[in-house]
């Protein structure tokens, strides 16, 4: 899976490069609008003075949605102004309930941590569209983490969120040394790795498959000070009403994008592996995908040409390795398609769009 390189991007037209090249599938999803409480809490702590992040918290949004590019945006431009700080972290630290809406509150009377982190993951859809989390608990040890099935995100908007999903359960736990056991995101190590550890209190992997947090099963035992088990199924029952009234998504591309993913890095991204892999007839998914006017090769083509800009922007593996995520035997196959795509080679273009 893709790994981040822990980065600021230099301007403005290097962010809106980023947002061209981001993966298709994720970056066309949205966002609570609430999240951007995140923000304007710490922006008026800090009074930090950028026209351009104003306009975008100024910006309102009829349906209480916002595409997650915006959110990134807006993450990007503050980590320009703090540039001597992880904002992620120093974001999530300022988590209230209220900036996760209804979710928040319902998390906030759940009975305990276990009951808290389940409705999070239950409702996340609530708050932003994008690979759903899985709790995966054994013996000992409990694991949320999110397979990144449907693009790429952010490392500042991965980082808000396990900083604030845990500033949330010291919260509504009143135990503010409440910790993980171990954290682990995709991005490669930062340069401020000491931040990261003394927050989570815990040792920080990076450069990790999928973004997840572990906490022991001690820890999700604790109960919650406001657990209310009748207002938190009244909030549930308001939760699941503001998801329903959500647009539907198409499962049917999402599945698909999953699988054609899966099927470049075992180096067989073809129709009929991809048919086999959804468990249905070649003839069928190229009917499927031709009621909706696409067409095989012209997905794959697409997906192989922003990963790609994508991978290489981010510089965290080497060409060789990207060429095979991307489903080509060889690395010389990659370079000469590369060049067809964007008129120069990797490596000229890893300088072009080169991170600070």
């Amino acid at each position: 899976m893709p790994v981040y390189r822990y980065s600021l991007l230099t301007d403005t037209t290097s962010f809106l490069t980023f947002k061209a090249n981001v993966s298709l599938m994720l970056a066309e999803f949205s966002i609570n609008a609430d999240m951007m409480g995140y923000i304007k809490h710490y922006v008026s702590q800090h009074g930090i003075y950028s026209p351009s992040l104003d306009k975008l918290l100024a910006k309102r949004f009829a349906n209480g949605r916002m595409p997650i590019t915006l959110w990134w945006e807006a993450l990007h431009i503050l980590q320009s102004k703090q540039q001597d700080k992880s904002v992620g972290i120093a974001l999530g630290q300022l988590t209230q309930p209220h900036f996760f809406g209804a979710l928040g509150y319902l998390i906030d009377t759940s009975s305990d941590v276990h009951a808290a982190l389940c409705n999070f993951q239950k409702y996340e859809r609530y708050l932003y569209e994008g690979a759903s989390s899985t709790i995966h608990q054994e013996r000992s040890d409990t694991t949320l983490f999110w397979p990144m099935d449907y693009g790429f995100s952010t490392a500042a908007s991965d980082e808000t969120l396990l900083a604030g999903l845990v500033s949330t359960l010291r919260h509504i736990s009143g135990d503010n040394s409440l910790s993980p056991k171990h954290v682990g995101f995709i991005h490669t190590r930062p340069p401020l790795v000491d931040t990261y550890e003394s927050f989570f209190n815990c040792r920080v992997r990076f450069g990790a498959k999928n973004t997840q947090i572990t906490f022991s099963n001690d820890a999700i035992g604790l109960s919650l000070v406001r657990a209310d088990p009748y207002l938190n199924r009244i909030l549930e029952e308001a939760v699941i009403e503001q998801i329903a009234q959500l647009p539907d998504d198409d499962l049917f591309l999402r599945w698909f994008y999953q699988h054609i993913s899966i099927a470049m890095q075992s180096g067989h991204p073809t129709l009929n592996v991809v048919a086999q892999r959804m468990s249905m007839s070649p003839r069928t998914l190229y009917r499927r995908l031709d009621e909706r006017g696409l067409r095989f090769n012209s997905l794959l083509l697409a997906m192989r040409k922003n990963m790609a800009a994508q991978l290489i922007a981010e510089n965290a593996c080497s060409l060789s390795t990207i060429a095979l995520k991307l489903g080509y035997s060889e690395q010389s196959a990659f370079n000469r398609a590369f060049k067809q795509w964007y008129g120069m080679t990797p490596r000229q273009y890893s300088v072009a769009h080169s991170f600070i």
